[in-house]
């Protein structure tokens, strides 16, 4: 599957069907493959990692490319998986200090006087902050009330919401929809 989707990857391009924009709508078309074939996160790191690595990708078109190599795919293939492998490398590192940072909160959590629903509000809001980079993009309060409504009242949601920005552990930060930051 990998091989089939980098050489398909180096002919799209070859061939340049498009005037301009061959490069960004190659690599789109391969991350959506590989998110499709192999994971979401593969395919979101794929066009960085090609961009971070751009000497190492260019080089392995010319290598491919050039009329000695009689369009042999070998090395290009294996340019491409190595850069797949280092920004998966890049993701898993990600998530484990994002994993440590939820642990450590967890486990502060686990030792406060908070109750139950307070707990899973303030968690919901930790993953918010923690894995979004722009606090207006975070999650709103109609999403955490969707989450916890299985196993809470609607009203008992809000109420909690209010609570812990009345004791100032959460702020508002918008109105509509009603979005709050974990300080």
């Amino acid at each position: 599957m990998l091989i089939k989707a980098f050489l398909a990857h180096y002919f799209f391009e070859n061939v340049h069907p498009f005037y301009d924009g061959n490069g960004r709508t190659g690599r789109y078309i391969l991350a959506r493959y590989l998110a499709r074939k192999l994971d979401i996160y593969s395919g979101f790191v794929i066009s960085q990692r090609i961009n971070q690595e751009k000497k190492k990708y260019y080089e392995a078109f010319s290598i491919t490319g050039d009329a000695d190599n009689k369009a042999e795919g070998t090395f290009f293939v294996l340019s491409l998986m190595e850069i797949l492998k280092n920004g998966q490398h890049d993701i898993i590192s990600m998530l484990e200090e994002k994993k440590v940072i939820l642990d450590n909160y967890d486990n502060e959590l686990n030792q406060a006087d908070y109750t139950e629903l307070q707990k899973r509000v303030l968690f919901i809001l930790l993953q918010s902050k923690v894995f979004i980079d722009d606090p207006n993009e975070g999650i709103s309060d109609n999403d955490i009330i969707e989450l916890l409504s299985h196993d809470f009242a609607k009203s008992a949601i809000k109420r909690t919401i209010d609570r812990l920005e009345k004791i100032g552990i959460i702020k508002l930060t918008a109105q509509r929809p009603k979005k709050h930051l974990l300080l």
